[in-house]
């Protein structure tokens, strides 16, 4: 048995999926998925056959590369003091990649106690598969849960107000899975923080779009007391004009019978007179 088998065998899940990503087999994240959906350890990955790794879900290429790495690891006989540089090599890298990828990665808060580094390996309990529904990108720990844009990128054919909202969703249930004081906390408040930077453009976009419709009634409120007032002034152009007219049609009426009356007048003046200058003669 090799140095790197013996090693191999100790390897829990995460510390396997690190080591297999280093080695040139032409593994995605589909795999490495799989493996963690499996929990399955070191010592499990040195004993699956070709049919094992098919039956959980790999691809014919990848379940064929995995057996040969498998078989290869199992005949190699290092020199021991190849076997010694090796070990020490592969535990560097292995702490050097670590390092890298919480100084790299967004997801990942590197200001960790003792005791959240104990915890760093805690899975989801087994009623989280009940409650969460993307309960497969969860099942890791908590210092490798998610960030936003992983979160979208694995709904992919999703809305973004959707995976904002499915997001929001899932940090709710994972913090009623955890206790107050687990160190899992302070990486949802981190996820929380990210939702809430991506969700400011859109209250802002909301806020101004309620400003505008505000000004937008009060534009068309205007303008109707402005119909109104219109209307109104030609109502009493109209009732002016009416009155006015109807005061020249009773003088016009009155002016007729007045002069019909002094006509009136005048023949019986004229007729009198007329009498008169008769009987005189």
């Amino acid at each position: 048995m090799s140095n790197e088998e013996t090693r191999l065998k100790k390897y829990n899940t995460n510390e396997l999926i690190k080591y297999l990503r280093k080695k040139d087999l032409k593994l995605d994240d589909d795999d490495f998925t799989i493996i963690r959906k499996e929990k399955i350890a070191g010592l499990d990955f040195l004993e699956l056959t070709k049919e094992e790794f098919r039956s959980i879900g790999f691809a014919l290429g990848p379940a064929t590369r995995l057996v040969k790495f498998i078989t290869e690891l199992k005949e190699a006989k290092a020199p021991l003091h190849e076997q010694k540089q090796s070990d020490f090599k592969e535990n560097n890298d292995l702490q050097t990649a670590e390092t890298n990828e919480k100084i790299h990665d967004p997801c990942v808060n590197i200001s960790t106690t003792t005791s959240e580094r104990i915890s760093n390996e805690t899975y989801l309990p087994e009623i989280a598969s009940q409650r969460l529904r993307y309960y497969e990108i969860w099942n890791r720990p908590y210092v490798n849960w998610p960030c936003l844009e992983e979160f979208s990128k694995y709904l992919h054919d999703v809305t973004k107000v959707r995976v904002h909202n499915s997001f929001k969703m899932e940090i709710k249930v994972l913090r009623e899975l955890f206790t107050k004081d687990h160190p899992a906390q302070l990486r949802l408040t981190h996820l929380e923080a990210q939702l809430k930077m991506q969700q400011i453009p859109r209250n802002i976009k909301r806020i101004y779009r309620r400003k505008v419709a505000k000004a937008t009634k009060l534009l068309a409120k205007k303008e109707i007391v402005k119909e109104e007032i219109e209307i109104a002034k030609n109502s009493v152009i109209v009732n002016g004009y009416h009155r006015i007219n109807k005061h020249y049609e009773d003088y016009h009426e009155a002016s007729t019978q007045l002069v019909k009356r002094n006509l009136f007048d005048d023949g019986i003046n004229e007729s009198l007179a007329t009498k008169k200058l008769r009987t005189a003669k």
